[in-house]
């Protein structure tokens, strides 16, 4: 989601972007870039631009991220007040005339492209996809299904039990409730959320608790031959510990690269 701000049409189109279309740091050797956002997209890009860009700066609205590298050549600097051609302008008056790129690390909205809007699979906001059951039945025809749309989850484990439901479920080997029942599990969850935008949010604990609902569920397909076939991820009490660490083991890795103990991420060789 790249956000409307004031005059953003008057920068030269070329060199605005999304992080969502980032792919190697290589694309940006001796650019002077500007990251907009301090959330986990602009703190990844941040550690992976250090070595090729000339400089880098990060506009951003709240503390510190602490994923982030602590390094000089990446410079915190205050939010964007409006673009005047070449020029960025921030809320402190302070004028950016250098700046080769400016990638947007705003977040993401959903989209589903291949369904108009007039089928109500998406709010009109790109928040949610809703009409769903447990994340992924839609439950008006559970035939179709939607695979990855719960955020702040560790990607694999979690979406290989998704897919073994659905699997399961379409083989008739699980079975779903009533549609009444279906459409009231959406509803019951909205109503645990202050904001409808974190309807697909499964922040830990969350995302250990969702993939194994789902491995129980799994679990109770007992037709022969059930244990020979697809395995659910087990988030084993070893496991749970390393994710609730996650942040830690992730900042000491970080701390590594910050004191040149370890090459950083070899990013420069992928």
């Amino acid at each position: 989601m790249i956000p409307n701000c004031p005059g953003i049409e008057t920068f030269p189109a070329g060199k605005i972007t999304h992080a969502k279309y980032f792919r190697h740091p290589a694309t940006y050797k001796d650019k002077n870039v500007l990251l907009v956002g301090n959330g986990p997209s602009g703190a990844d890009l941040a550690n992976q631009l250090i070595l090729t860009t000339k400089s880098i700066k990060r506009s951003v609205r709240s503390e510190a991220n602490p994923l982030a590298i602590t390094d000089p050549r990446v410079r915190d600097i205050g939010p964007i007040k409006r673009f005047n051609g070449n020029t960025i302008q921030l809320v402190d008056g302070t004028e950016l005339t250098d700046i080769d790129t400016v990638i947007f690390c705003t977040g993401y909205l959903y989209s589903l492209p291949m369904f108009s809007k007039e089928m109500g699979f998406i709010t009109p906001d790109g928040a949610y996809v809703h009409h769903l059951y447990d994340q992924t039945f839609y439950c008006e025809d559970p035939t179709l299904t939607f695979i990855g749309l719960p955020k702040q989850v560790l990607p694999f484990p979690t979406f290989q039990n998704q897919a073994i439901v659905v699997a399961k479920v379409w083989a008739q080997k699980l079975y779903l409730p009533p549609v009444a029942e279906m459409r009231k599990e959406e509803l019951e969850r909205l109503e645990t959320k202050v904001d409808p935008k974190l309807y697909h949010s499964f922040k830990y604990p969350e995302d250990v608790e969702l993939a194994e609902r789902w491995r129980l569920w799994i679990e109770e397909d007992k037709s022969p031959g059930w244990e020979k076939r697809m395995k659910p991820w087990r988030w084993t009490d070893e496991r749970k510990q390393i994710r609730k660490n996650a942040t830690d083991i992730k900042k000491a890795f970080l701390k590594t690269i910050e004191e040149g103990r370890l090459d950083h991420m070899m990013l420069d060789k992928a």
